[in-house]
């Protein structure tokens, strides 16, 4: 390649290469934004009533009570709903105080098949993949208490 010619590349190189360091400096700062999805505030729950041996109860319409209590000594439910159901029910937990909490409180009442309840196991919502860690239960308060 002649001198000249490598001459006047170089030359025409050189803007197109400030032109293209000038780019990358004024893109780079320009801030990635990321989605933000919306949390549903809705905990869907189901199950199946038994005796609590774990065998089916009979036929028939039982009333099932709910809370959500900030502490095991409160008296005070930040959430209650009543539910009448048969063999199966499911309910929605769609109100519960904002405060922060380290754990939420469970109440049932009647009877329950808790002979298999273990601090450290899992409670499954059964229509989605959500769970809750059981860090403890009082079986005479019929409370469970998930972190």
């Amino acid at each position: 390649m002649p001198k000249e010619r490598q001459k006047n590349l170089k030359k025409a190189l050189k803007p197109v290469l400030l032109l293209a360091f000038v780019l990358a400096v004024l893109i780079m700062p320009i801030k990635e934004k990321t989605a933000e999805a919306e949390i549903n505030p809705l905990y869907n729950f189901t199950g199946k009533v038994t005796n609590t041996d774990g065998s089916n109860v009979a036929d028939g319409v039982y009333d099932l009570s709910f809370g959500l209590y900030p502490a095991a000594t409160s008296s005070s439910a930040v959430w209650s709903e009543s539910v009448v159901a048969t063999t199966t029910f499911s309910a929605v937990i769609s109100a519960v105080d904002d405060s922060p909490a380290d754990t939420i409180i469970y109440t049932y009442t009647g009877e329950a098949a808790t002979t298999t309840l273990r601090a450290g196991q899992y409670l499954y919502n059964a229509s989605t993949s959500q769970a809750a860690l059981i860090s403890s239960f009082d079986l005479s308060a019929k409370t469970i208490t998930v972190a």
